[in-house]
């Protein structure tokens, strides 16, 4: 795993937990696609996490402080997993707030152009 530094800001976000939510039913999604087409699954650790019932919002938010103060005792692929989630999570959150910022930077800049026209 890349050790990256995530935002405090981003964590505390209201879409944070959205997103988490977004990427753990898109994986759920992802599964039951598969086995609809009746293909056999491997196990990974995803698929563990998700047999195990930790593929939950609650369960990432209490485990990753742990995988980042090295304090979790999942296995490495499963922390893999849950650290992903999360990296995943905080860069939709990043985009989605740089989008939200030019979107009101035009529209000020709409507003002060159509305000020069009077």
């Amino acid at each position: 795993m890349v050790n990256v530094e995530i935002d405090a800001r981003i964590l505390e976000d209201k879409k944070f937990n959205t997103q988490v939510e977004n990427i753990i039913t898109e994986t759920r999604e992802a599964r039951r696609n598969v086995q609809i087409g009746g293909a056999q699954l491997k196990s990974s650790p995803v698929i563990r996490l998700m047999d195990e019932g930790n593929l939950s919002l609650s369960f990432i938010l209490s485990e990753f402080p742990k995988i980042a103060n090295k304090e979790s005792r999942l296995p490495r692929g499963q922390r893999d997993v849950v650290a992903n989630i999360v990296f995943e999570a905080a860069r939709r959150v990043v985009f989605l707030n740089q989008q939200e910022r030019a979107r009101k930077a035009a529209e000020k800049a709409n507003e002060k152009a159509a305000g020069n026209d009077i």
